[in-house]
Formats: C-alpha cells, structure tokens, sequence
C-alpha cells in the first residue's frame, strides 16, 4: 500500500508498506502533537470514539497503549500514542508500547 508519513518539520512523503501503524489522523480523526495534513491523510471510519480506539483485554477492560506512525513536531524522537483509554498521548521512542498492526486487504 502506498502509505503517506509526515516527519517532525512537516514533510510528507509516500512509502510502500504491507503491514503499518494507523496515524493520527486515521486514528483520532485530527491532529493533536504531528503536523500531518488532511490533504494526505483521512480518518478511518472504524475508529468512531476512545472505545473503538481501545485494545481490550479478555476481561474486556481497557488494555494497553499503543504507538502511531505520527512524529511528535519538531521532535522525532518522540510519538503519538493512543492511550491505554482510546485517547491521544505522546511518549518518547524509547517508552514500553503496543503496536496496532493494520494491513490493506484488496
């Protein structure tokens, strides 16, 4: 899939990926700490609200957080995250996370 990524200065560029993260914008419908551009980027329908956004565990309680493929502006070593809630967060590219594996089918 041709996968638009935005870096931290604002700079947009395609990539070909099989398996990727979803970004802010796909994820959270807006931008909060990138500087991604609705003009590449659109949300994804599946992700309607925090709860939708949310990893789950078996007991169906809300699980752990999870990167996005967002650079922080300004900072590239620091990404967007969706919260252990389904809300926005940003964590250093160091920091323990999940990963959202997403994959185009057709």
């Amino acid at each position: 899939m041709r996968l638009p990524w935005t870096n931290e200065y604002g700079n947009t560029f395609y990539l070909n990926e099989y398996v990727f993260p979803p970004s802010e914008i796909e994820a959270l419908g807006r931008i909060y700490y990138s500087k991604e551009s609705s003009s590449y980027y659109s949300k994804w329908a599946c992700f309607s609200d925090n709860s939708s956004r949310m990893r789950h565990y078996v007991n169906g309680s809300g699980g752990n957080w999870y990167w996005l493929r967002s650079t922080y502006y300004n900072y590239s070593w620091i990404l967007t995250v969706v919260d252990y809630d389904g809300a926005n967060i940003s964590q250093p590219n160091t920091a323990q996370g999940g990963a959202l594996p997403c994959f185009c089918i057709g």
